[in-house]
């Protein structure tokens, strides 16, 4: 047993952990957010930029004209940002019995069906994501820290 097991409680609190089924779930969790993180924020980047350049082609000044505030565009766009689901549970099962990550999907004849995706393939996820809008993107950000010798 890990050393630490035993003050979890009052290291991450009971709240917070109540919502996972053991310790190691919460410490899987954590893990899997380190290891998607620079692929969200690359998507981030991305969705923000193609999203102005959609708006921007009927209206060149759609942005301003929903910010009020004395910024640039760049400045505006680059501040934004998903924010939906990232850094909490993505083991959880919400109410609807699905993972964290669903999004229900209604058709004209008001019939629903559910998509969502299990943890262990939120990397797979990302990667095809990432691989939709340029295949080096699968492999951006991964590159290692090498120690200058000097």
């Amino acid at each position: 047993m890990k050393p630490y097991l035993c003050n979890l409680l009052q290291l991450f609190s009971q709240s917070r952990l109540s919502g996972y089924t053991n310790p190691q779930e919460h410490e899987q969790n954590l893990y899997v957010i380190a290891h998607i993180a620079h692929k969200i924020g690359i998507l981030e980047i991305i969705i923000r930029n193609k999203i102005d350049f959609l708006l921007s082609q009927k209206d060149s000044q759609w942005l301003e004209k929903i910010v009020l505030q004395n910024q640039s565009r760049d400045s505006i766009i680059s501040a934004q940002n998903l924010g939906f689901w990232l850094f909490e549970n993505l083991y959880k099962i919400v109410g609807n019995g699905y993972p964290r990550l669903n999004v229900k999907i209604t058709n004209k004849h008001n019939e629903a069906v559910y998509i969502a995706i299990h943890p262990d393939k939120i990397v797979e996820f990302l990667d095809d994501l990432l691989g939709s809008f340029h295949k080096d993107l699968v492999h951006y950000g991964e590159v290692k820290m090498v120690a200058s010798a000097t």
